[in-house]
C-alpha cells in the first residue's frame, strides 16, 4: 500500500520519477501475475510510473517486453538475470527444471537489444563447484549486453544445509569436504 501511495505521488508530479524506490520483483516466471489480481503490477508500474527491478532466472520475462520496453525508455525498469552455471551437465544435476545457462545468456541478449538495462547475477556461487565459472559467465553476459554484474554466495541456512550436503555427497563426493569447507 505505501508503495502504491508513493507511486501515486510520482504520477502527480513527473519530476519525482526516480524518487520512489523501485519494487524488487523476484519471480521464476514473468513480470505480471496471471489470475486473481492480474493487472495490478502493470497498473502500478505504468500508470503510476513505479520503478521496478526484476530478478529472474527464467526466459519467460521476455513475454513482458511490451511492458518493460516503455518502462525502460522512462528509466523505470531493469532486469537482472541469474546465471548459475554454463556447464549443462552441472545444471541438470543442480537445477534440473530451469532453463539452460545458454538460454539465460540469450535472455540477457534479448533484453539488452530491446534497450532494457540488464545485469547478470552469478548466483548462487558455490565455492569449489561453480566459482571457477564466474569469469566465463561474466564474459558471456558482457558479450550479450549486460551492463553490470553481481553475485550471491550460496547460503546453507535451515533445512537447506542438510539437503545440500546430501546432494553434494551424491553427485560430487570427491569435492564434498572442500566445497562444504569453503562455504
Amino acid at each position: 500500500r505505501s508503495a502504491l501511495l508513493g507511486a501515486q505521488q510520482v504520477a502527480r508530479d513527473p519530476q519525482q520519477v526516480g524518487a520512489v524506490r523501485p519494487f524488487a520483483i523476484v519471480r521464476h516466471a514473468g513480470f505480471l501475475a496471471e489470475g486473481p489480481g492480474e493487472g495490478l503490477l502493470d497498473q502500478i508500474a505504468l500508470e503510476f510510473r513505479q520503478p521496478v527491478s526484476i530478478i529472474t532466472k527464467n526466459a519467460l520475462v521476455l513475454r513482458d517486453l511490451d511492458i518493460l520496453v516503455p518502462m525502460a525508455e522512462m528509466g523505470l525498469a531493469q532486469v537482472a538475470v541469474s546465471v548459475t552455471t554454463l556447464d549443462e551437465s552441472l545444471r541438470l544435476r543442480l537445477e534440473p527444471r530451469t532453463v539452460t545457462g545458454k538460454r539465460r545468456i540469450e535472455t540477457i541478449r534479448s533484453l539488452a537489444s530491446h534497450g532494457i538495462p540488464t545485469l547478470v547475477m552469478a548466483a548462487p556461487v558455490i565455492p569449489g563447484l561453480i566459482s571457477q565459472e564466474i569469469p566465463s559467465i561474466l564474459e558471456a553476459a558482457a558479450d550479450a549486453g549486460a551492463m553490470s554484474a553481481g553475485y550471491t554466495l550460496v547460503r546453507l541456512n535451515g533445512a537447506v544445509e542438510r539437503i545440500f550436503t546430501e546432494w553434494i555427497s551424491a553427485h560430487y563426493p570427491d569435492r564434498k569436504d572442500k566445497v562444504l569447507g569453503l562455504i
